[in-house]
């Protein structure tokens, strides 16, 4: 059995009117505030009674709207936390992020209620989306096996040439950890 789809009138408000519930949603306002707000609209003209939600409906949509906030505040800290824990590091950051959009993949699949289908083009966006990620994944593993290769071929030759030029075996040591990233 699938899931019924939500047609709030609230959705079906005109963009400006449903911004300005946003807007009110999110600076606190209660939900009886924001029905009085709908019911100014309908005053003026700007709403026609029938097309007007009710309290209950507002109520329902702001539920909604502040999960949906609350969620994207939550992915927002995630990421700053990821920007800051990788700093320069582009490889770590990139593979940090794909972890996060699998992660959240995986939230919504466990939140879903097993009875309820997934809408085959809904799988179709989702597989497609995931076999971009385990490309970019491929590919920077690919990347990161090549970087060490050449790092070590790099590490090896200046040891040759620092061996024959007669330097220190401590100061070899050094520039070899350098080129090997573990500066």
């Amino acid at each position: 059995m699938a899931s019924r789809r939500r047609h709030s009138k609230v959705g079906q408000l005109p963009q400006a009117l449903r911004d300005a519930i946003h807007s009110a949603i999110a600076a606190g306002k209660t939900y009886d505030a924001l029905a009085e707000m709908v019911g100014a609209w309908v005053a003026k003209g700007a709403v026609a009674p029938a097309a007007a939600p009710r309290r209950a409906a507002v109520a329902r949509y702001g539920k909604h709207y502040m999960a949906r906030m609350e969620q994207l505040h939550l992915v927002r800290e995630q990421a700053k936390s990821i920007v800051a824990a990788a700093g320069t590091d582009g490889m770590a950051l990139d593979e940090a992020a794909t972890n996060l959009v699998l992660n959240e993949i995986m939230s919504i699949f466990m939140s879903r209620d097993p009875k309820d289908g997934v809408p085959a083009a809904d799988v179709a966006r989702i597989a497609a989306g995931l076999g971009k990620l385990q490309s970019s994944s491929g590919q920077r593993e690919k990347l990161k096996t090549d970087f060490e290769t050449r790092a070590k071929s790099a590490a090896q030759a200046a040891t040759t040439v620092m061996r024959k030029a007669g330097i220190s075996q401590k100061a070899i040591a050094e520039v070899e950890q350098i080129l090997m990233g573990g500066a």
